[in-house]
C-alpha cells in the first residue's frame, strides 16, 4: 500500500545520518559543578542538598530557566530555596523572593496527598549566562520504612565536576556501572556512620543522537545505585502488614454484592474473574497516577475507596485482593514497572523505591495463576496486558515478599488477519471489500471502545487499517460491530470502500504499465535502520502475528514474475505465497517474535542479511499489471 511504501522506501534513502556520540559543540548547557549531599536517618528519612552551577551553550536551553521547576509532597517534604541567581556579562542578578512562586499543582482529591510546585524565573538569562543555585530537600517520610535507595544515570548533559556525598545511619550498598572509568568511589563506616563519596575524574558527556527507533540499554551509561539493604522484602517489610490490614478489613456492601453475584460462576473460571473486574471497575473510577498518602506507598481504606467511587492502582488492587479472597482465591498484591517499552537494563540490582510504578493483584487458585490489573478499561484475565509483561514483579506476601517475573508475550496470541478484495472498475476506480479479524491481544484496544467513543470516530479509525490514503476515496462503509462489552474478545469488522483513479494501491503508471502496491504493515519498517555506528538496540514492538490477504479479481501481473519469498530469522519471519493465480490470490504472514533486536545482533550478517531480504522481497517491490476482463 502507498501509504506504508511510501514510509518504508523512503526510510531507506532518508536515513544516511548514523547514529552517534553526539560532542560537546552540540550541548545546549554544561553543568560546570553538579554536588549533591544526602543525610539518611536510620527509619529511612533524608535531607538533600543540592548545588549546581549552570553554563548557558544554546538559546534553546534559556527556557529551562525562566522557568524553572521543583516539585514536592507537603504532607513528606519541605523544600528551601538557599540560593539563585544568574551572572551575565560579569554582572550578578539574584533572584527577587517575588519570582519565586510556591504553589499547589491542583486541589488534592479526599484521601490523597497535596503535591505542590516551585517556579523560579531567573532573570537576564541569555547564552553564555552562568546559572547558581543551590537548595534542600527535606524527606520527612520515609516511603518504605528504614529503607533508603538512590540511583543517578549520568546520560544526555555535559558534566566537567560531579560531586556526591552520602552519609547514613544505616548501611550503604551499591553498584556502580562505568565501564569507561569516569568515577572514583569511596566508601567507609565507623562508629555506626556510613558514607560513601561519588568524584568525576574528568568530564562527562553521553547523549546519542541521530539513532532510529532507538531502545536504549543502560548499560552504556554510566550509573550508581544505592540501597541500604540487598534484599527486596526488606525494603517493603514495612508495608506489607499495611496491605494486608487493609485487605483484610470488613468488606463494604458494594463488594459484598460482587461476591454475591460472582457466586454463579465455577470458582476460579475466566467467567468468574471477568465477572468480578468489570463490575469493580463499572463502580470504582481509576485514577491514572500513582498517588502517595503521607508519603509513602500506602492505599486508602476499602471503605474510603467505596465511599469517593474512585482509587489509584493501589486502592483497585487490594479492593480485587480483598474481593478474591472471600471467594478462595490467594491473592496478593503485586508492585511492577508499568510501560509498553521497558528495556532489560532498566531492573535495579538493588532494591529500590523508583524500581515500581504500578500496583497490579497476582491471584492463584486451582493451580491456576492469574496476573489481573484492574486499572484498564477492559478485563483480559487470559492473559497479561503488554505494558506488564515479562518484567520483574514484586509480590507483597507475609512473612517475606517474593521477586518474580511475569509472563513473557507469544506472537500467536496476538493476530491481525485482513483479507481484501480489490476489483478495478470500467472508470478505473477501485473497489475494494474484505474483513479484518482482530485476535488475543489485538483486540484489546478496542474493546469496550463504544463506551469512551462514537462509531463515526472508530469508522475513521478501522478505515485507516488497510492503509488507503482515505483523501483518494469516494465512498467508505465499515459494518456493524458491538464493542460495548469491557471483556477482551476475538472480533471482526467489514469494510468496503470506492477510491478514484490516483488511490494507493493502483493509481501509479510507469512506461510498462500500472502498478500495484501490496499492503504490509509499518512494523517491518523498523528494520531499515542503518546499521553503520549504531549504538543502541532496535525497538520492534510488542510481539505479535499479521496476515494479509490480497484477492485480484481482474488484475493480473505483466510477465512471469515470481511473487513467492519466504524470510526466517531469530527475530521477525514472514512469507508471500501465491494462493491462486486466475484471480490472483496474495497471502502475506508476518510474525514478530521479539520486541527488540540487541545492537550486538544488529551488526551480525544475519540480520544485514534480513534487511537485503525484506527489501527485495516487500518493502522495495511493486508489481506491474493489465486489468484483465471481469
Amino acid at each position: 500500500m502507498k501509504k506504508y511504501f511510501l514510509i518504508c522506501f523512503l526510510s531507506f534513502f532518508s536515513s544516511f545520518v548514523s547514529a552517534r556520540w553526539a560532542n560537546e559543540s552540540e550541548a545546549i548547557l554544561r553543568y560546570d559543578l553538579w554536588r549533591s549531599n544526602l543525610q539518611v536517618k536510620k527509619d529511612g528519612s533524608y535531607t538533600k542538598e543540592v548545588v549546581f552551577k549552570v553554563k548557558i551553550l544554546k538559546e534553546s536551553a534559556i527556557d529551562s530557566f525562566i522557568n524553572f521547576l521543583l516539585t514536592y509532597n507537603e504532607q513528606s517534604q519541605t523544600v528551601k530555596i538557599l540560593s539563585a541567581k544568574t551572572v551575565t556579562k560579569g554582572k550578578t542578578f539574584v533572584v527577587d523572593s517575588k519570582f519565586i512562586e510556591d504553589k499547589p499543582l491542583a486541589s488534592a482529591p479526599s484521601g490523597f496527598d497535596q503535591i505542590r510546585q516551585i517556579l523560579i524565573a531567573f532573570p537576564r538569562v541569555e547564552v553564555g549566562s552562568d546559572i547558581y543555585m543551590h537548595y534542600k530537600y527535606d524527606y520527612k517520610i520515609a516511603p518504605y520504612e528504614d529503607f533508603f535507595s538512590y540511583s543517578q544515570i549520568f546520560s544526555n548533559n555535559w558534566f566537567k565536576k560531579i560531586e556526591i556525598d552520602i552519609g547514613s545511619d544505616l548501611p550503604l550498598h551499591y553498584k556502580l556501572n562505568d565501564p569507561q572509568k569516569f568515577f572514583k568511589v569511596y566508601y567507609n563506616s565507623h562508629s555506626g556512620k556510613y558514607k560513601l563519596k561519588l568524584r568525576s575524574k574528568r568530564p562527562l558527556f553521553k547523549k546519542i543522537v541521530d539513532e532510529e527507533f532507538a531502545f536504549f540499554d543502560n548499560n552504556i551509561f554510566p550509573f550508581i545505585e544505592i540501597a541500604t539493604n540487598k534484599k527486596w522484602s526488606s525494603m517493603v517489610k514495612a508495608l506489607v502488614p499495611e496491605y494486608e490490614n487493609k485487605i483484610s478489613e470488613p468488606l463494604p456492601e458494594l463488594y459484598k454484592n460482587i461476591v454475591r453475584s460472582a457466586k454463579r460462576y465455577k470458582t476460579g473460571s475466566e467467567k468468574q474473574i471477568n465477572f468480578i473486574i468489570s463490575s469493580l471497575i463499572d463502580k470504582i473510577r481509576y485514577m491514572r497516577d500513582w498517588r502517595s498518602i503521607n508519603g509513602g506507598y500506602i492505599p486508602r481504606s476499602l471503605l474510603e475507596i467505596v465511599k469517593t467511587g474512585f482509587g489509584d492502582c493501589k486502592d483497585m488492587s487490594i479492593s480485587l485482593s480483598a474481593i478474591l479472597r472471600q471467594l478462595g482465591f490467594k491473592a496478593q498484591v503485586a508492585l511492577v514497572y508499568r510501560d509498553y517499552s521497558r528495556h532489560s537494563s532498566d531492573d535495579y540490582s538493588l532494591p529500590n523505591q523508583s524500581a515500581f510504578n504500578h500496583a497490579i493483584v497476582h491471584a492463584k487458585i486451582n493451580n491456576k495463576t492469574f496476573w489481573l490489573d484492574p486499572t484498564n478499561s477492559s478485563v483480559y484475565s487470559r492473559g497479561i496486558f503488554p505494558d506488564i509483561a515479562n518484567r520483574k514483579t514484586l509480590i507483597l506476601s507475609q512473612p517475606n515478599s517474593e521477586m518474580l517475573r511475569t509472563p513473557k508475550l507469544h506472537s500467536s496470541n496476538s493476530e491481525l488477519k485482513m483479507i481484501q478484495n480489490f476489483n478495478l472498475t470500467k472508470n478505473n476506480f477501485l473497489k475494494v471489500t474484505g474483513d479484518i479479524h482482530f485476535k488475543g491481544r489485538q483486540a484489546i484496544a478496542y474493546t469496550g471502545a463504544l463506551l469512551n467513543k462514537s462509531k463515526k470516530a472508530l469508522d475513521y479509525n478501522f478505515i485507516n487499517f488497510t492503509g488507503i490514503d482515505i483523501s483518494t476515496l469516494k465512498e467508505w462503509t465499515i459494518g456493524s460491530y458491538n464493542l460495548k462489552s469491557r471483556i477482551v474478545k476475538d472480533f471482526s469488522i467489514n469494510f468496503s470502500y470506492l477510491a478514484k483513479s490516483n488511490n494507493s494501491f493502483s493509481g501509479y503508471k510507469s512506461q510498462l504499465g500500472s502498478i500495484f502496491f501490496f499492503p504490509y504493515p509499518y512494523g517491518i519498517n523498523y528494520f531499515s535502520v542503518r546499521t553503520i555506528n549504531r549504538i543502541s538496540d532496535l525497538f520492534l514492538g510488542q510481539k505479535r502475528k499479521i496476515v494479509f490477504i490480497s484477492k485480484l479479481k481482474n488484475i493480473k501481473p505483466v510477465g512471469n514474475v515470481n511473487l513467492n519469498c519466504k524470510i526466517k530469522s531469530k527475530w521477525f519471519d514472514s512469507a508471500r505465497l501465491v494462493e491462486s493465480v486466475e484471480p490472483l490470490i496474495i497471502k502475506d504472514i508476518y510474525n514478530f517474535k521479539e520486541t527488540k533486536v540487541s545492537i550486538k545482533d544488529i551488526k551480525s550478517n544475519e540480520f544485514l542479511n534480513l534487511q537485503s531480504k525484506l527489501k527485495n522481497c516487500f518493502m522495495h517491490f511493486a508489481m506491474i499489471y493489465k486489468k484483465t476482463k471481469d
